[in-house]
């Protein structure tokens, strides 16, 4: 969707640990939510040209990664991901 994306690149430090970088695109504030397995943290909130940083252990299983503004998460800014 047009105004409701947010480039996400993951990078691996040691075993399941991830570093999650945020850049939104758009106007609105945004934020990264992680859900799945035990799992609920949450990324700063940042505006555009701004960036942010998530550090999470994943364990094996499934993730859901979503923008926590409003009706995003409705109108497509979600992710499933699978650590295996």
């Amino acid at each position: 969707m047009s105004g409701h994306r947010v480039h996400i690149r993951t990078r691996r430090n040691h075993l399941r640990c991830r570093n999650i970088h945020i850049r939104p695109y758009g106007d609105p504030p945004r934020a990264l939510e992680i859900e799945g397995e035990g799992i609920e943290e949450s990324s700063d909130t940042i505006g555009p040209g701004e960036t942010t940083e998530l550090t999470v252990t994943l364990e094996l299983g499934t993730y859901e990664l979503y923008c926590p503004f409003g009706n995003h998460q409705d109108q497509g800014m979600t992710v499933e991901i699978t650590v295996e």
